[in-house]
């Protein structure tokens, strides 16, 4: 999939930001199990009888869909699908597998020109720009935006062997006989002159005295800092849960938005070149968020394999994980608040 999804596609209107969810599986039995345990959960609510001849799937479809359509309401830039796939494993197990993942037609995301609107607040408000960086920086670890900063990283790990700049790589090819001037790869004064450096690590953040004294205004630095705030709330709440482990420490390869600094900055070329090198090495995954369970009624908690946690059950932990799942639509409904204060024209 990652392989044919190297093409930054045309861009589109926000409006047009596809969210659906779908249900597939054989095994009706489990299925049911599985709208029960939601049922029960408060998850799904005044569920409607399953259709003529389709079964419980069909249930778990339309009586999931309302949650779902709640927690996506209002979003204009960020879009995943969410997923609910049975299937049965090589050694005959059979599984529940519950995944938030990149919208198949968009696995590149929604462009955004961010730059402009926070190098302005940046300028007004010295270190709101930054916090907004540094606000965005955190929701990717739980959401995968490609933000400047995460560019930097990425660039970082392509061309300059985990350094700020291309120098150890040059100082390689001098020790092997090679002549530097072959060095094909992006130049950090290259990287540097489209994204200034405070963007790609910013260090002095506005302080909580800036914050208060502009979270009373009505203007968009007013609401920026108050969006920061909820955000920051949520992150420090005692039910947040820590991201997913992930143990064999592969990249998460999808974007629900791609922040872009202007329209001539290189995280194009740092996206499709890291892309491939994700691509050929296969460490890579494309979902936000993944639990499998063998049966959301019964058992009890068994542990993790390569892909995700696997629930045993009971049906506590699969509530606890929709409840988790509604925290992170709580997150995505900041960020995208958060992207429509500080977005441009586009790119």
């Amino acid at each position: 999939m990652l392989a044919n999804a190297l093409q930054i596609p045309r861009l589109g209107s926000p409006r047009d930001c596809p969210r659906t969810f779908r249900v597939t599986g054989n095994d009706d039995g489990m299925l049911a199990r599985c709208a029960l345990a939601l049922m029960d959960a408060g998850v799904i609510t005044d569920a409607p009888l399953p259709r003529p001849g389709r079964g419980a799937s069909d249930l778990l479809q339309r009586g999931l869909q309302r949650w779902f359509d709640q927690q996506t309401r209002g979003l204009r830039y960020l879009h995943f699908e969410l997923n609910v796939n049975e299937f049965e494993t090589s050694a005959g197990a059979h599984r529940l597998c519950v995944e938030l993942v990149n919208h198949r037609e968009f696995t590149f995301g929604n462009q955004v020109l961010i730059g402009p609107r926070v190098t302005a607040l940046e300028k007004a408000h010295p270190g709101v720009g930054q916090a907004v960086l540094l606000g965005l920086h955190a929701v990717s670890r739980r959401v995968p935006l490609y933000t400047p900063m995460v560019a930097q990283d990425w660039a970082s790990f392509s061309y300059w062997m985990g350094c700020d700049d291309e120098r150890e790589v040059l100082t390689q090819l001098r020790e092997q006989g090679d002549d530097p001037k072959l060095y094909e790869g992006l130049r950090a004064r290259e990287f540097y002159a489209a994204i200034p450096r405070w963007v790609a690590h910013p260090k002095k953040p506005a302080g909580t005295r800036t914050i208060e004294r502009l979270a009373t205004r009505n203007d968009r630095a007013g609401r920026v800092v108050r969006i920061l705030a909820e955000l920051s709330a949520l992150q420090r709440g005692p039910d947040w849960p820590e991201p997913q482990p992930n143990p064999d420490d592969v990249t998460m390869f999808c974007h629900a938005a791609i922040l872009r600094w202007h329209r001539d900055d290189p995280m194009p070329r740092i996206l499709d070149d890291f892309g491939h090198e994700l691509a050929e090495s296969g460490e890579y995954i494309e979902h936000f968020s993944r639990a499998l369970f063998s049966d959301p009624r019964l058992g009890t908690i068994a542990g993790s394999d390569d892909v995700a946690p696997q629930y045993d059950g009971p049906d506590a932990a699969f509530k606890d994980y929709f409840d988790n799942l509604a925290r992170l639509f709580t997150m995505l409904r900041l960020a995208d608040r958060l992207i429509h204060e500080i977005h441009g024209a586009k790119p």
